[in-house]
């Protein structure tokens, strides 16, 4: 069986050719869609593969999933991973005024 999702976001984790003429912009805001497509692929499927376990071995209600709460050591542990998330998508940003940065200071 293929895995789909896994395929989808190894295939568009691969850095895209660049086009003639496109606006820098433009490619940095496609590399921002694309990571950010890269990365909801991998939760999507990750987070079937809970509930499927969970589901089939009835150990947890989605009602349970639904009002779970977090606690501080948990929530500080998403909020790591949050901010690595973010980093990444904004990445082409911060790499384009980077090098706009040196560029002034030249």
């Amino acid at each position: 069986m293929t895995d789909i999702p896994s395929t989808i976001a190894r295939t568009i984790a691969r850095p895209r050719r660049a086009i003639p003429g496109e606006d820098p912009e433009v490619a940095r805001l496609s590399a921002m869609v694309i990571a950010l497509l890269g990365e909801v692929a991998v939760l999507t499927e990750r987070l079937d593969t809970v509930e499927r376990l969970l589901d089939a071995q009835s150990l947890v209600t989605r009602d349970a999933i639904e009002t779970f709460a977090p606690d501080t050591q948990a929530q500080g542990e998403r909020d790591a991973k949050r901010r690595a998330l973010v980093a990444g998508v904004l990445r082409p940003l911060r790499d384009a005024a980077t090098q706009q940065a040196q560029q002034v200071q030249q």
